[in-house]
């Protein structure tokens, strides 16, 4: 029988209210980075605390260069994205 590797747990990190207060005030149109250097806290986490309060993204957030949003002439992540076929049909 194999021997199963233990995970390091962590201990929970529960929520203090300045956190949550700023995560409010903030999270609509604070680059993703920044509000973890601030709460010292993984994007996972944050997200999950954002959809607990209710909390969404500001459409000018969304619109703007941290919004993650592919447009028009945008060349970011151009070399990992799928090419169009050559009329030969080969490989």
């Amino acid at each position: 029988m194999s021997e199963r590797r233990k995970r390091a747990v962590t201990p929970k990190q529960f929520w203090t209210c300045p956190q949550e207060a700023y995560l409010r005030a903030g999270y609509g149109d604070t680059p993703m980075g920044q509000l973890m250097a601030v709460l010292g806290r993984p994007a996972t986490a944050i997200q999950a605390r954002a959809k607990v309060l209710g909390l969404k993204r500001s459409a000018a957030f969304l619109a703007g260069e941290h919004g993650g949003r592919l447009r028009p002439g945008d060349e970011r992540g151009k070399a990992t994205r799928f090419g169009t076929r050559s009329a030969g049909g080969g490989n």
